[in-house]
């Protein structure tokens, strides 16, 4: 039965029930990219699904409402992940990250090339040290932040951090003038940013005339 899999390198999982065994089988393939969309994880171990994660290239990962991923499941995938991971894209959707170890969330999130976080409770330790990293190096060139309130971010490491990628969308994020302030007068001197959405945060303490360069 495995051998079906051998040339299958994407799958998604729908609002499925996974075990470790699932998880286990999809290891021993060629299958790099993955969706988990609406599954219950409850039953997995954590060392299935860090391992399973950490091999794969690229991950988007939500869970079934009334479920969540369990505090040794999110610490063992970030442990490995800030160690030793084939992860170059990453995906949370509402996965409350806020047991997850400050220092190797911020390693490990800061290793990757494309990032999306969307509503992860994320502590303020986790936001400012996260924004410290980025702005002193990082392998980060897309990040997207939704739900994420950024307001306790020091504008400085925000504005130098978000100007060294190439694609940044923040939404809904409580951006407040001095940061976004920050981030376009850091922008006016130079940038590697081709594409910027910062919708539903408030812009108009912007100089219109940084706007215009």
């Amino acid at each position: 039965g495995m051998q079906r899999l051998a040339s299958i390198s994407y799958i998604c999982c729908l609002h499925g029930e996974l075990e470790s065994r699932h998880l286990d089988m999809i290891s021993n393939t060629s299958i790099r990219h993955m969706v988990i969309s609406g599954c219950d994880l409850t039953r997995v171990w954590p060392e299935a699904l860090a391992a399973l994660v950490n091999r794969m290239v690229s991950l988007s990962l939500s869970t079934k409402a009334g479920t969540k991923l369990s505090d040794p499941q999110k610490i063992q995938m970030f442990y490995l992940m800030s160690e030793k991971t084939s992860l170059r894209e990453l995906e949370l959707l509402f996965i409350d990250l806020s047991e997850v170890s400050v220092n190797i969330f911020s390693i490990a999130i800061n290793s990757l090339e494309k990032v999306s976080l969307k509503g992860n409770n994320l502590t303020v330790e986790h936001k400012v040290q996260l924004f410290q990293v980025m702005a002193r190096g990082t392998k980060i060139k897309e990040l997207k932040m939704m739900k994420n309130d950024l307001n306790s971010v020091p504008y400085a490491d925000l504005a130098e951090s978000l100007n060294s990628l190439e694609k940044v969308e923040v939404l809904h994020c409580r951006l407040y003038p001095p940061q976004t302030e920050a981030l376009f007068e850091e922008m006016s001197k130079g940038t590697t940013i081709c594409d910027l959405n910062l919708k539903f945060n408030i812009l108009s303490s912007v100089n219109p005339e940084i706007l215009s360069l």
